[in-house]
């Protein structure tokens, strides 16, 4: 095979209320945020960027994944998910 799969560097899951969701991950959770826009968030979980568009219509039950393809490095099968203290 030609191109393999070998990280993820963005995962996009559509919210219907973007203030809930921002205080949720970033005050619950404590992740990392990025920055927000116009009915949008995004937060870093272990280097995968996580991207919170408003949902245009009823919320969609599984994530959308973008930007597949990472470049593979050392520490990329070595990086977790984890709060930021």
């Amino acid at each position: 095979m030609g191109t393999q799969l070998t990280g993820i560097l963005q995962i996009a899951i559509p919210a219907a209320d973007i203030a809930r969701t921002t205080a949720f991950y970033r005050d619950v959770l404590e992740l990392r945020f990025l920055m927000d826009g116009p009915n949008m968030a995004f937060f870093d979980c272990g280097g995968v960027r996580l991207y919170w568009p408003q949902a245009r219509a009823p919320a969609s039950p599984a994530p959308v994944l973008t930007s597949t393809f990472a470049p593979q490095t050392s520490s990329s099968s070595s990086r977790r998910c984890s709060r930021e203290t």
